[in-house]
């Protein structure tokens, strides 16, 4: 079987913060596709770290972002994201 391309993922020169406010922004109206791909791959503290931000915000699409950005965490390096999230709690 083919390994997937990642090199868009590790390229992507735009911090993680960046791709989630973009994200943010448009999953409202639903206008745009932003991805968290990039989120989702690096998976790590940072990482974590926003999509816990985003998690926890009393707006609900902020939330939906957080929930979006935790439940696939870190595919692109599943030892570190999983280390990341169970020690975080």
């Amino acid at each position: 079987m083919a390994r997937p391309n990642h090199e868009q993922y590790k390229n992507d020169a735009r911090s993680s913060r960046e791709i989630v406010v973009a994200y943010r922004a448009v999953i409202e109206d639903e206008s745009e596709a932003v991805s968290l791909a990039t989120v989702h791959y690096r998976g790590g503290k940072e990482e974590f770290n926003l999509g816990k931000e985003y998690a926890q915000s009393s707006d609900p699409w902020d939330r939906a972002t957080g929930a979006d950005i935790l439940a696939q965490l870190g595919w692109g390096n599943k030892k570190n994201s999983y280390k990341n999230l169970l020690t975080s709690f």
